[in-house]
């Protein structure tokens, strides 16, 4: 596959990519309950939450680093209440919505997950509570199976990647009604028959096959190697804060490495058909035609095998 085409392919995959993106979402940090039971493990449900988040939710999550000083930064803390607060945070970010989810544990031994999705607009686009009977097991193990289904009750994964724009009024106009006139008899013109096309060869065909297959797996890897790092986040394992962030940069890392075998593998097939098509013969067309003295002249076009 020359530069061209390799550049076109890189610019359709760009457009699928623009088409197919996932909501913005900045996900505050997991609020909890004043209970001892919640308390002592505040840090690592505070993390499974927001790791839950980023790959459960079916949303483009901000980083938990950048979300943390975006709070901080706006000086608000009635995030439970106010949901300009919210909006102030999600502009802060750059994102369509922002998440704000609040863990309680009751009198009665229940674990309460509730909480909200605002947009930019300050509009709420989803509400719920999520109520679960704690056991025996620890808090953190009921805490994925909750925020999963968290997620899906707020719908997150279906949120709008855009807010819907109004148009201004059309102005309608009265349509004038205008009597239908026959129009006259179309005047039969004979029409020379069409010559006959000798069949295609089929190593073309199979070459066209070839062609399309490839660029679909090299348009294919683009898209995987473009979407696996939407946040752009920095693959050098030695500035890792955290566990999750370095099995998140493995994951980033595979992802991308299955989208480069994806273009190699789609630029080799397609080279394989652009060799079949040269390899192929157009099709021959043979024309007769008479000369005096009763004999005919014939001639072919095209490229014999």
């Amino acid at each position: 596959m020359n530069r061209t085409a390799f550049l076109v392919s890189c610019l359709v995959a760009s457009v699928t990519f623009a088409q197919a993106t996932y909501p913005g979402l900045t996900g505050l940090p997991l609020e909890l309950d004043p209970a001892p039971v919640l308390t002592k493990s505040k840090a690592l449900l505070v993390a499974a939450f927001a790791e839950t988040l980023d790959r459960e939710s079916g949303a483009i999550v901000q980083l938990r680093g950048d979300t943390e000083r975006a709070v901080t930064e706006t000086g608000r803390r009635d995030f439970r209440v106010a949901d300009e607060s919210l909006v102030l945070v999600a502009k802060k970010l750059g994102t369509l919505y922002a998440l704000y989810s609040w863990l309680q544990y009751t009198i009665e031994g229940d674990l309460v997950l509730t909480g909200r999705v605002v947009r930019d607009d300050g509009k709420v686009m989803g509400t719920a509570t999520i109520r679960r009977k704690r056991g025996k097991e620890p808090v953190l193990e009921l805490l994925h199976p909750m925020a999963v289904e968290y997620f899906q009750a707020l719908k997150i994964a279906a949120l709008p990647v855009t807010k819907p724009v109004v148009g201004a009024p059309v102005d309608e106009k009265p349509v004038e009604v205008k009597p239908v006139v026959k129009p006259p008899e179309p005047i039969a013109i004979a029409k020379p028959a069409a010559p006959v096309e000798p069949p295609t060869d089929p190593l073309r065909i199979v070459s066209y096959a070839a062609i399309g297959v490839g660029a679909a797996a090299a348009i294919t890897g683009v898209i995987v190697y473009a979407t696996a790092n939407p946040d752009g986040v920095t693959l050098s394992s030695n500035r890792l804060a955290s566990p999750e962030s370095a099995n998140r940069v493995e994951g980033i890392a595979r992802t991308q490495t299955l989208g480069v075998t994806f273009m190699a593998a789609g630029a080799g097939v397609a080279a394989l058909g652009a060799v079949l098509f040269a390899a192929s013969s157009s099709p021959v067309q043979v024309s007769v035609a008479p000369v005096n003295g009763g004999g005919a002249f014939v001639s072919v076009g095209g490229s014999l095998p």
